[in-house]
């Protein structure tokens, strides 16, 4: 048996390579929470959460997590409520976090990650084995495209189409028209492979 002994928490900050905005964006993006997990057999274990406090959430309810409140959920909350559990117990670990606090499901993914993390190193097997085995080789990458002009749109997703990339995302909902024009401009440059 393999305990967690103890919990880290780390915040990141990605810089975009440009501002990417979409409706209902409220802050900027690129904000990461890493967590490590540290097993009483020395080894340790990653997870991350990507939060931000405009995602997530059913029918437009978001959960509101941040860096910073993901942290705090995180170091005051979870890590006291599961140091001490077993990591090869996941619905005990699940159960010790709920029990602690409702909700904050970007912070409880995060240490979920961790701790199978942990407990594929300390059997000495990639987590996908944990899971089922691995489904896929790869995982194609795809891109996003924020509010930019048609113009700014139309070349960057034409350079990530060069680049390999086969899904690009478009972000629309300010203006109906220009969703329509922006749509078939991308489509005309791009093709329809991608």
């Amino acid at each position: 048996m393999v305990s967690i002994e103890r919990i880290e928490t780390i915040h990141v900050m990605v810089p975009p390579r440009r501002v990417h905005k979409w409706t209902g964006l409220s802050e900027t993006i690129g904000g990461y929470v890493l967590v490590k997990v540290s097993g009483d057999n020395g080894l340790t274990g990653w997870g991350e959460a990507p939060v931000l406090k405009d995602w997530g959430g059913d029918h437009g309810r978001y959960y509101g997590e941040t860096p910073d409140t993901t942290r705090l959920v995180i170091d005051s909350h979870l890590a006291p409520a599961v140091t001490g559990a077993d990591v090869a117990s996941i619905v005990e670990l699940h159960a010790r976090m709920d029990r602690e606090i409702r909700g904050y499901p970007y912070a409880k993914s995060a240490v979920e990650m961790a701790t199978y993390d942990l407990l594929g190193r300390s059997l000495g097997v990639p987590v996908y084995t944990l899971l089922g085995g691995l489904a896929r080789a790869a995982v194609p990458i795809t891109h996003s495209i924020g509010l930019l002009a048609i113009d700014e749109a139309v070349a960057e997703c034409v350079t990530v189409m060069e680049e390999g990339i086969k899904t690009i995302k478009l972000k629309v909902g300010v203006d109906p028209g220009r969703d329509v024009d922006i749509v078939r401009e991308v489509r005309t440059a791009v093709g329809d492979g991608i």
